[in-house]
């Protein structure tokens, strides 16, 4: 009895031992996001955050459907410059 607890406390050692380094580096990998990928993605976040934005302001009647055009297609090209410039990132 005592030998099969002994090789179960040996088995998740050597298991614990194996799979350390490779859940260490996946932690590693996580945490080393490049800092342009980072500010490439909240360009993207605030310009699609400005999109609602205009939407609920056009349906709140704060903005005129011309205004809304306008803005919104500026805010577009900003949001599709940075999703452009993530994939070439992801490349």
């Amino acid at each position: 009895m005592i030998g099969i607890v002994a090789v179960g406390i040996l088995a998740a050692a050597s298991c614990v031992f194996v799979a350390w380094p490779l859940l260490a580096s996946r932690e590693v990998r996580a945490r080393a996001v490049p800092v342009a990928r980072l500010e490439l993605l909240e360009r993207r976040d605030r310009a699609l955050a400005a999109l609602r934005e205009l939407d609920f302001e056009l349906r709140a009647g704060t903005l005129s459907p011309d205004e809304h055009a306008e803005q919104a297609t500026r805010v577009r090209a900003e949001a599709a410059a940075a999703i452009s410039a993530l994939r070439k990132l992801d490349r």
